[in-house]
């Protein structure tokens, strides 16, 4: 395990959990078996312990050394994995986001593999849900897409594939081995070091020379005004969700000479604007927000776990028009992306964290820091992922998929789109104690594209 997966174990908390949600909307009708809770369970059985992160069980860490190592253990226990949960009536959008708040709060059993599947039903419609609850040490965006593109058919004819034996286990984890095994990771880690150093500082060197010269870069930590979003976490959450039309964002994107990313900060900015605004919270400095960025090399593809490195923009919530505010973001996008690649930074942070005796006080530096200032690092945590191709469970289609992201280091708001069948479904993620009313920010996201939507629709030329 690398030290970008066990990040996530290692600032995990009751009140901070380091887990996603990946809930996907399914019209059973076209199923070739009825889609009951006894079938999920059997399919489960049968094809997710083909599936590497799925049978992935952490094994000990003696005496703090090393990387933690992980063991294959395909025998599931599908009792603990496979779950039923059923909404209220009539099983709307908010009964339904009372069934996702539940899942989502809550840690995941360490002692087993970091992942449940319930099947949600009685939902609007005779649509069913089923809902993902994977931890983030096991697959960052990316390897979440590989994981469902595995799971799930391409075609509504096709069947799942059964396999007649399944993985062979590790045998159980012996102290010594581990022991000896966690030595064997010191040595390369200890060799490339002063190199980390050695770029670290050149990396510092530039990031400092640019400074003087006045060349923007990314949103400064601690300069991000204090807000209701960054409260300390609660161990609840409210999961919510919408979708917008990606042609829209296409449109808004090509008027405007951006970047897809650009087009959805410049939307979850508007959302979040116009949401404190209304509540007379609207600061006068702008908001900034942590973008996860990936940085998976060619070689990497197919590799399941974390490669994601980070932006620092300032979401110019403090910009009334939404055009402006877009420019403003695109500017902003473009100094982040130009610092890191002039400082040769942008897989930095994601080896740094191999070197856990040293990221782990950089980590607690932070939240105390965040604590004697009294004000966040940064506000939220703004995401897109391009999603898989079209899927299908044994014949029944599967309509959308949400993403739940976590929330982590007092960024209180997290919104995570993900782009499939024509559609961003973008995920909103809070503490329902500070933000009661998140599906009024949710709502906003399609209003603040509509926007962008006109003005880019105004800028084209009249048809002759």
């Amino acid at each position: 395990m690398l030290g970008a997966d066990e990040y996530h174990l290692y600032v995990e908390a009751p009140y901070q959990p380091q887990h996603t949600l990946k809930s996907m909307l399914i019209d059973p009708a076209g199923a070739h078996e009825p889609l009951t809770f006894d079938r999920v369970r059997e399919w489960a059985g049968n094809v997710l312990p083909h599936i590497e992160p799925l049978r992935w069980q952490l094994a000990g860490r003696p005496i703090g050394l090393g990387h933690r190592f992980l063991l294959d253990r395909p025998e599931l226990d599908l009792d603990y994995h496979v779950r039923l949960a059923i909404a209220e009536p009539p099983g709307g959008r908010e009964e339904h986001s009372a069934v996702l708040g539940r899942i989502m709060a809550g840690s995941l059993d360490r002692a087993r593999p970091l992942w449940q599947l319930w099947l949600v039903e009685g939902l609007t419609d005779g649509k069913v849900a089923l809902v993902w609850k994977l931890h983030h040490a096991l697959a960052d965006g990316g390897g979440c897409v590989d994981l469902f593109e595995a799971a799930f058919q391409h075609a509504a004819d096709e069947r799942p594939q059964l396999h007649a034996q399944r993985p062979p286990a590790d045998p159980p984890a012996d102290r010594m081995e581990l022991v000896r095994e966690g030595w064997r990771t010191i040595p390369p880690r200890v060799k490339k070091f002063p190199g980390l150093v050695y770029r670290s500082l050149r990396a510092a060197r530039v990031g400092s020379r640019r400074r003087k010269q006045g060349l923007p870069g990314p949103a400064r930590p601690f300069e991000a005004p204090e807000t209701r979003l960054n409260r300390p976490f609660t161990p609840n959450r409210s999961c919510v969700w919408t979708s917008l039309p990606f042609d829209d964002i296409t449109t808004v994107r090509k008027t405007f000479d951006c970047t897809v990313n650009d087009a959805f900060v410049a939307v979850s900015a508007g959302a979040i604007r116009n949401y404190l605004e209304r509540r007379g919270e609207l600061p006068d400095k702008p908001l900034t927000t942590n973008i996860p960025v990936s940085i998976r090399a060619d070689h990497e593809r197919g590799i399941f776990g974390n490669r994601v490195s980070t932006w620092f923009v300032s979401l110019a919530t403090d910009v009334a028009d939404p055009v402006e505010r877009l420019a403003t973001i695109k500017h902003n996008t473009r100094a982040a992306r130009e610092y890191y690649e002039a400082r040769h930074s942008e897989r930095l942070l994601f080896e740094w964290q191999d070197y856990d005796w040293l990221f782990k006080p950089f980590v607690m530096m932070g939240h105390v820091s965040t604590r004697l200032a009294k004000r966040p690092a940064y506000n939220t945590i703004v995401s897109n992922v391009r999603g898989p191709k079209p899927l299908w469970l044994d014949g029944a289609e599967i309509l959308d998929v949400q993403s739940m992201g976590q929330l982590a280091s007092g960024l209180g708001l997290n919104l995570t789109g993900w782009t499939y069948r024509g559609q961003m479904h973008v995920g909103v993620v809070a503490c329902p104690e500070h933000v009661p009313d998140l599906w009024d920010l949710a709502d906003g996201l399609p209003v603040a594209l509509a926007e962008l939507k006109g003005a880019a629709l105004a800028r084209q030329p009249a048809a002759v």
